[in-house]
């Protein structure tokens, strides 16, 4: 093999190296993101709630251990964390709601150290406002205070107390039942 043969062979050898890796760096992997076809399948969305659903997904099965969560299938959940700072004020506060579940009245009971005004506002499940909010003027003790739930319909509630300055004091879930 003469030497010109030998440098066309190594040039050729080096375009093609060259043409491999360029055409790799330009190629660009498969990202699987959460799509499904299948035969059935929705989505609803009302206020800050969602429903995503399908039928005749293969394989769906949630593994928990400890401190872990594994989940299959394309109809996953967003993982959303979510912290809370206990507030200071809460403290020497208490709020129960009895009986729960209710079919008419449920008591919510308050004890605070101190008095201040405080406002109740009843919500449903989707967080629409049911009543206009109540004013109760707290003095430092236990109150008692009587919900009347008799024409709503059977569903989850929501009971929000917050004070003058619109901090959140508690919120208590209230089952309505019959």
């Amino acid at each position: 093999m003469t030497i010109t043969k030998k440098l066309i062979k190594m040039k050729k050898i080096i375009l093609t190296t060259c043409v491999f890796f360029m055409s790799a760096m330009l190629l660009k992997a498969q990202s699987l993101s959460p799509t499904v076809i299948s035969s059935l399948g929705g989505f609803s969305e009302s206020g800050d709630y969602s429903l995503s659903f399908t039928a005749g997904e293969a394989v769906t099965e949630t593994f928990s251990a400890n401190e872990h969560i594994l989940t299959q299938g394309f109809q996953q959940p967003m993982l959303v964390s979510v912290s809370v700072r206990e507030n200071e004020m809460n403290e020497n506060f208490s709020v129960n709601a009895y009986p729960n579940p209710t079919s008419d009245k449920v008591f919510i009971d308050i004890n605070s150290d101190m008095g201040e005004d405080l406002y109740l506002q009843l919500y449903d499940i989707l967080g629409q406002k049911i009543q206009h909010p109540m004013h109760i003027s707290m003095q430092s003790g236990n109150y008692v205070h009587e919900l009347d739930l008799t024409g709503l319909s059977s569903g989850m509630y929501m009971v929000e107390l917050k004070n003058e300055s619109g901090l959140l004091k508690e919120v208590i879930r209230i089952q309505k039942i019959r």
